[in-house]
């Protein structure tokens, strides 16, 4: 069936107006007066009658991001139809174009825009439309020197993009003009697919500038209503400290001897996460109302944050984030459980959606000396974690500016190089397979606790010993050593329901409210497995120190008491994080687990005292020293089945979290998803109402085979193919395999 496409009149500016112009000047606000939504069809005559376009959602967004206002409009044409002869279904614009958008204060044009999305909706192709806030024009700037914030070295220079002070007014009032101009104009267009807030929100990871400081004594304030309050919760009589005023309390970001204060640090990153959530949220507000049913997000750069991805899910419709995880083949295959897994997997528990989360931007080219293939292999990786959509980074690279030449989809010629195959594989192979995983569930039994505010605490993105790779260690470990689904989550609070899950594990859990320990320690009593380390619960909400050993209130269900430490840390200076560095890698010291594997300690160990020495029993011990022979991972068995693992060490080899996760399972009845998966293969299990899927990646360069017990019948869905006995997948190599549920 073929259609006419009306074109109607069309002014590529348009004005609006709002309330908050009252701050512009006179002749700013007479332009700023009610233009007109966006109607598809109003781009350009010489475009071809086409089919109807309105199709169904598609099962799997697949696509790129796109920046027309970086490129001349006589190249649109070509672009969008090579998105749709590739198979790209979606396209991602706008977040870097407010300069386009709004040339000069409260005048826009939006019909370079309206052009762009009606081509690629002619080519089969919804448009992700993007909130331009994260790089705002040079006019803004010039006139509000103060939306830029600032970092220990003082106000940031413009130039490049972020670094805006998010709870500046001048900045939320332009936020507020150019969000509700684009809502009212696109809104209710059936070619805008979602909206995406903003872009990477959270980084630089500090604003130290004026008018954050009156903000955050303002946070201060409502947080803790009095002074002496604050002064408890921090503890300020220590180095005199104590505040009488609001007004003295600033930001130490030039200290003279020590560190910040630890309640006033946690309070800080607390503060500046709160100020993004509320950033955020305000355009929301402004976009609900008027595209009610075109879902918002925003793409995370990396779900380990300075803003609490978690915390999103009260206003967002899903999650979002970024995935540029090394190129597939190059690295030892156990990185890559880590460096996507866990993200997807945290993602995926922080969307709202029932179809899962998007990854808003991914690798669009891989190195000279890796694989193609392995575009394929982690765009599948996304799927088999929960993912609806991978948007590739980008469409063309850029010509000037801080990406010039970045790797894009096309290469600077306009070809698709060594990664087309992969795409057009991947679009025909999505096109049929996603449907029937669209909307299946992920259904964990053991869960990984990730604690935005113990990661802050203790140092997010901070290396080799940072809280962020202990608990990549603990869930990609967990999800070798048990072969099954894992989840990240949130800490549980309030009433908070852990029920679905046998095992939790909960790594550098050293900050912990009492609400937090009660809910833990009831999935305990209720028969759940409880896995906790280092430093669990020694410190309060207020980032004070309990007085109790370690692991302060899981010490009577863990049936074990902290009494000595050692760790590398140097400095450390205190019984609870360990003297300095001692000799715990190189003094000779051991861990033996019980099967008989032995490992060397990274960064700390710990000296145990049973609170019940009849009850513990060891899953590994110490070897060398005067530790020898002394414990290393215990587990306290509870009346009701439920149980506390208490792991006195850790370990930079990875097997050791994978060795832990297998006796655990054998111990607690937790069984692999299949018996025998080659080392390399990453299982995944998907189920809907009426069918299972196991999604089999394979991350080496190695042909895999698996075999599989008894006479089991499976069809692999990709090839087409009834499977049996024994299943052969090629290097950076998938496979689906399918069964119905049995009635």
């Amino acid at each position: 069936m073929f259609q006419l496409c009306l074109i109607f009149p069309f002014s590529s500016t348009i004005t609006a107006t709002m309330g908050f112009a009252k701050g512009m000047s006179p002749s700013a606000r007479r332009k700023y007066s009610q233009g007109t939504p966006f109607t598809s069809g109003t781009c350009l005559k010489t475009l071809p009658f086409m089919s109807d376009t309105a199709r169904p959602h598609p099962s799997y967004l697949l696509g790129s991001s796109y920046y027309p206002e970086q490129w001349a409009r006589s190249r649109w044409m070509d672009d969008f139809a090579k998105m749709a002869d590739i198979g790209f279904n979606t396209v991602r614009m706008g977040e870097f174009a407010w300069a386009s958008f709004e040339p000069e204060p409260g005048r826009f044009d939006f019909g370079w825009m309206d052009c762009a999305v009606e081509l690629a909706s002619r080519h089969g192709i919804k448009t992700v439309l993007c909130t331009p806030t994260a790089a705002f024009p040079a006019w803004l700037r010039q006139a509000h020197p103060e939306v830029l914030g600032g970092n220990e070295r003082g106000a940031f220079d413009f130039g490049a993009r972020k670094g805006h002070c998010v709870t500046a007014p001048a900045l939320l009032e332009a936020n507020d003009r150019i969000v509700t101009a684009l809502a009212d104009h696109y809104g209710g267009s059936d070619d805008i697919l979602a909206w995406q807030i903003d872009n990477e929100p959270g980084f630089p990871f500090a604003l130290f500038d004026p008018v954050t400081l009156v903000s955050f004594r303002e946070w201060l304030r409502s947080r803790y209503a009095a002074l002496d309050a604050l002064n408890d919760a921090w503890k300020t009589a220590f180095w005199s400290h104590v505040y009488t005023d609001w007004e003295q309390i600033e930001f130490p970001v030039n200290r003279p001897d020590g560190d910040w204060n630890p309640g006033q640090y946690l309070d800080y990153r607390r503060f500046f996460s709160d100020s993004f959530l509320a950033y955020l949220r305000r355009q929301v507000d402004i976009l609900r109302p008027r595209a009610p049913r075109q879902p918002l997000f925003t793409n995370w750069p990396n779900t380990f944050w300075s803003v609490d991805t978690f915390a999103s899910r009260a206003f967002l419709d899903f999650t979002a984030w970024d995935n540029y995880a090394p190129d597939p083949g190059l690295f030892p295959w156990r990185n890559y459980f880590g460096a996507s897994g866990t993200h997807h997997d945290l993602a995926r528990n922080a969307s709202r959606s029932r179809r899962g989360f998007l990854v808003a931007e991914q690798k669009a080219q891989v190195a000279a000396h890796a694989d193609p293939a392995g575009i394929r292999l982690q765009t599948y990786g996304d799927l088999a974690h929960g993912a609806f959509g991978t948007i590739f980074f980008e469409w063309r690279p850029p010509l000037g500016g801080g990406e010039i030449g970045y790797p894009s989809v096309l290469l600077p010629d306009g070809s698709f190089g060594p990664a087309e195959e992969s795409y057009r594989r991947l679009s025909k192979e999505l096109k049929r397979i996603a449907p029937r995983l669209d909307g299946a569930r992920t259904v964990a039994d053991i869960a990984v606790i990730y604690s935005y505010e113990n990661a802050w605490d203790q140092g997010f993105w901070s290396g080799a010993d940072g809280y962020d790779t202990e608990a990549t260690r603990y869930h990609q470990g967990f999800r070798i050593g048990s072969g099954r689904n894992v989840d990240v989550i949130p800490p549980p609070e309030n009433d908070a329901d852990l029920s679905g899950y046998r095992i939790v594990v909960a790594p550098g859990l050293r900050t912990v409210s009492d609400n937090m320990a009660n809910c833990l320690l009831r999935f305990v009593d209720a028969g759940g497995v409880l896995v906790i380390n280092r430093e669990t619960g020694t410190r309060d909400e207020h980032n004070r120190l309990r007085e109790s050993l370690p692991p302060g209130p899981f010490a009577r269900v863990a049936g074990v008491e902290v009494v000595a430490t050692a760790s590398t840390a140097a400095m450390a200076g205190n019984l609870i994080a360990g003297a300095s560095d001692q000799g715990v890698r190189d003094g000779g010291i051991a861990i033996r687990l019980a099967g008989g594997e032995s490992f060397s300690p990274a960064t700390r160990v710990e000296l145990l005292r049973a609170i019940s020495p009849d009850k513990l029993e060891r899953l590994a011990s110490f070897t060398g020293g005067r530790l020898n022979d002394s414990p290393a991972i215990t587990v306290n068995r509870r009346s009701g089945g439920g149980a506390v693992v208490y792991v006195a060490t850790d370990s930079y080899e990875h097997p050791f979290y994978e060795e832990i996760a297998r006796q655990i399972g054998r111990r607690f009845g937790v069984s692999p998803l299949l018996p025998e998966v080659p080392p390399g293969i990453e299982i995944t299990e998907r189920e809907t109402a009426t069918e299972r899927f196991l999604l089999l990646l394979n991350h080496t360069p190695e042909t895999q085979v698996l075999s599989f017990l008894g006479d089991e019948v499976w069809t692999e869905i990709i090839a087409e193919r009834t499977v049996t006995g024994r299943l052969e997948i090629s290097p950076l190599g998938v496979a689906i395999l399918s069964r119905r549920h049995e009635q």
